[in-house]
């Protein structure tokens, strides 16, 4: 009898220090979710900035993203097309020193270039998604101008309404395009005839 009430202690003994462990580890989880979700997600871009006017053939996009799992990729759209994904995990010791506690926030920052050749001028929404381990996602837009010189071409031979005799005849002129010029390509009646020759160097078309 007394044998059985040493086991019968032990085992309440026991029984409490296993809740106890249960208790100290659902607590820590407690914590760590409640660590976890007080971290709001974070993001901003530093370039380009807000009804930035861009003359040239592309643009950057530089920023930061912070996000409690960390962050998974950032992509980065124009008027609702997908353009790009930015190369994340860049060195930002000055967002972790602002915003202590996030995975990898020391290494929050983002960048990637975004080429204009295939954008109209005028005004566009930028749009850059920035997604977390854990699903979570956030959007930043920003509104750019783009401006681009006119595509400009002329056919100095043959002249307006030239009478041609013979078999052939001589097209020459030039053509400009902001983004460079790839292909002329030559049209009779709207049938294609041939490429043209170009790159050659003409004095007066400045």
């Amino acid at each position: 009898r007394c044998e059985a009430q040493v086991k019968k202690q032990n085992v309440r003994k026991w029984v409490g220090v296993i809740a106890i462990v249960l208790i100290v580890l659902y607590t820590n989880k407690i914590n760590t979710v409640s660590a976890t979700t007080k971290l709001p997600v974070r993001m901003n871009v530093d370039t380009s900035s807000k009804n930035q006017t861009i003359n040239g053939t592309s643009f950057a996009i530089k920023g930061w993203s912070l996000n409690s799992s960390g962050v998974k990729q950032v992509k980065v759209y124009v008027d609702n097309v997908y353009k790009a994904n930015a190369t994340k995990g860049l060195v930002r010791y000055d967002i972790n020193r602002a915003y202590p506690g996030y995975v990898n926030g020391s290494k929050s920052g983002f960048a990637c270039t975004i080429n204009v050749n295939t954008i109209k001028a005028g005004s566009h929404l930028v749009s850059v998604y920035s997604y977390g381990n854990n699903g979570t996602y956030q959007r930043y837009n920003t509104n750019i101008k783009i401006n681009k010189k006119p595509v400009r071409e002329c056919i100095e031979s043959p002249t307006n309404n030239q009478v041609v005799t013979g078999n052939n005849f001589n097209l020459k002129g030039w053509s400009l395009n902001p983004s460079g010029v790839t292909a002329v390509a030559i049209y009779i009646d709207n049938k294609f005839i041939h490429n043209a020759s170009y790159g050659s160097k003409i004095g007066r078309a400045h």
